[in-house]
């Protein structure tokens, strides 16, 4: 019988995202991820942390799985993937960053990131148009920062959309502020460090402001994730 509080709608979304996750693309889905929209607030709502509510209300049917050195690192797979030890675990996370979805990699992680990650209510997102590409969100009343365009709510893709749902609300922001796209796709080559594709990259890029003030990891664990395969 389901536990009061917590549905059995929130749990079956949840596994559903890690299976559909893991069937798509063969990776975990970060529980960061797995944590943003309407599971998020289901699971705040019954003051319930999103770890806590995955290893009990989940059991049987989704894991938990950490990186061996990097905290702020953890995924959730089907309860059927087999996991050996912690260094398995580790390399399962890792391989987020050669999974890019189709469309993906065509565009920088920032702006991806910026049409993808769930934006907080009171909240407005911007993203930069010029190198090193990134978006920030700013509290609703505030000015924006210099040099961003305004992503509006409507074209922030919900938690479940994939990657052409993605592109196509890029595709229609795009028109609606006059921008090309063009302006934000990736370079073939890349001189400098502005940017990369690795997983150090891809995780920075993903992070708000409040977020990357609380990330802290050891320089070997840096220069770990930032090798590119």
């Amino acid at each position: 019988m389901e536990e009061e509080g917590t549905g059995s709608g929130l749990v079956e979304q949840a596994v559903q995202l890690v299976e559909r996750c893991w069937a798509e693309r063969e990776v975990p889905l970060l529980l960061s991820e797995l944590g943003s929209g309407e599971i998020g607030k289901g699971v705040r709502t019954e003051g319930v942390g999103l770890a806590r509510f995955v290893e009990t209300r989940l059991q049987g049917r989704v894991r938990l799985i950490k990186h061996k050195d990097v905290a702020q690192l953890i995924g959730v797979i089907p309860w059927h993937v087999d996991v050996r030890d912690e260094q398995h675990e580790s390399g399962l996370l890792e391989r987020t960053r050669r999974a890019t979805p189709q469309g993906e990699g065509r565009f920088e992680v920032g702006f991806w990131a910026a049409f993808r990650k769930p934006l907080g209510s009171g909240r407005t997102r911007w993203v930069r148009s010029e190198k090193p590409v990134r978006f920030e969100d700013v509290r609703e009343g505030f000015s924006a920062p210099d040099g961003f365009i305004q992503v509006e709510r409507s074209f922030i893709v919900d938690p479940g959309g994939d990657a052409n749902d993605v592109v196509e609300s890029m595709e229609r922001w795009s028109k609606e502020v006059d921008v090309p796209l063009g302006t934000f796709q990736r370079a073939r080559a890349r001189t400098s460090g502005e940017a990369t594709d690795d997983l150090l990259g891809k995780l920075l890029a993903t992070l708000d402001e409040d977020e990357m003030r609380r990330v802290t990891m050891p320089l070997d664990v840096v220069n770990k994730l930032r090798r590119r395969d």
